[in-house]
């Protein structure tokens, strides 16, 4: 199976790895909007094409796989919004460890933020800042208390205001 890759960050990367350890995938191409002279890939003799020459391996390739992007989709960041931005931010520098620090700074808060279905403690936690009402549509209900007391304290624990 021949196989091209568009944009290469992390996931790209570790899509290139899981594409090496199958003798049935070929990693054809990989495509970017950077500079293809600025991105060094793992896979010896690949090249690295700008995305507009993606139309030329037409028949060439028979599956495509989308990586690029940049950012983070987080319900840490409806809590805190700079700070998810600083993890982002430290990581896209290069400072991993830096990121990982952070991000284990915030992860009793995003556990409790996970203790029930989407949305309910985050609906909570946000009503607590003061920014709308904890009203949930059937079939979601209100946040156990002991599960909301448990969030609002590692809430307070980062420094939100509750």
């Amino acid at each position: 199976m021949r196989i091209g890759i568009v944009g290469y960050g992390n996931l790209a990367k570790g899509v290139e790895c899981a594409i090496r350890q199958n003798p049935d995938m070929e990693l054809t191409a990989v495509f970017t909007r950077r500079d293809p002279a600025s991105v060094q890939i793992q896979t010896p003799g690949v090249q690295v094409y700008r995305l507009e020459d993606a139309d030329a391996f037409a028949g060439k390739i028979d599956v495509m796989i989308l990586c690029g992007g940049k950012g983070v989709i987080s319900v840490l960041s409806n809590v805190v919004p700079k700070e998810t931005v600083k993890i982002c931010q430290t990581f896209f520098d290069g400072d991993v460890a830096g990121a990982m620090a952070l991000q284990k700074k915030y992860l009793p808060l995003t556990n409790a933020l996970f203790c029930e279905v989407n949305p309910i403690p985050v609906k909570a936690a946000t009503a607590a800042m003061g920014f709308g009402e904890n009203c949930l549509r059937m079939p979601l209900v209100p946040m156990e208390e002991d599960h909301r007391q448990h969030l609002l304290q590692c809430m307070r624990d980062v420094g939100v205001e509750v």
